[in-house]
């Protein structure tokens, strides 16, 4: 009779590592845990089950908050790009930033 051994997920992976050799085949330690034990994986979801809870995340209000928050970050690069062009035509004999736009080198 084999004992039961409950282990998470977390735990089960940290024995995925090569143990000993036995007549040429590396053996894992969780291999050797599977024959000397029935192991039951406690917090195992299913591919099914995962894509269930990734999508029950998502409703119409963190849809719309995101979007919104996606607006008001874009703005803000905008904005940025638009004083950097307008700082690099201040300063464009003091400093070369061609290199940096991708323009041609005279």
């Amino acid at each position: 009779m084999r004992y039961t051994k409950k282990l998470t997920v977390k735990e089960w992976r940290r024995f995925d590592k090569i143990v000993e050799r036995e007549n040429g085949v590396y053996v894992t330690a969780q291999e050797i845990l599977l024959k000397k034990y029935d192991v039951i994986l406690t917090d195992h979801q299913t591919q099914g089950e995962r894509v269930v809870s990734f999508l029950s995340k998502f409703n119409s209000e963190n849809l719309d908050r995101s979007i919104t928050l996606f607006k008001k970050n874009m703005n803000k690069v905008d904005k940025a790009f638009e004083t950097w062009d307008k700082m690099k035509g201040q300063q464009k004999d003091k400093h070369d930033y061609s290199f940096l736009t991708g323009d041609k080198r005279n």
